[in-house]
């Protein structure tokens, strides 16, 4: 997938990193323009910015309502409305 900035002359280019079974991980570029040539500007790792966001993201769970934050900041909490299937899962609930 691309898509062009007009306002800042840049290409966002994603591709495929990695695919599998349910799994599609994308590898980000951006592109700038340089007179008559193009060129690699930025890139996002998908696998270098998972192991960042592993080290701020975190859960609690409380009876059937889990939250997820990001360090000390609650970014959501939501109940589990599946009743024929037990609670969460003690060794990985998510």
């Amino acid at each position: 997938m691309a898509t062009y900035d007009k306002q800042h002359e840049m290409l966002w280019l994603s591709c495929s990193a990695m695919e599998g079974t349910g799994i599609y991980v994308d590898w980000l570029h951006q592109i700038r323009f340089n007179d008559d040539k193009a060129y690699i500007a930025n890139t996002v790792n998908p696998y270098d910015l998972q192991q960042q966001l592993r080290q701020r993201l975190g859960y609690s769970i409380d009876g059937q309502a889990i939250t997820l934050w990001d360090q000390s900041n609650k970014i959501v909490t939501v109940t589990n409305t599946v009743s024929n299937m037990g609670g969460f899962d003690d060794e990985d609930p998510l």
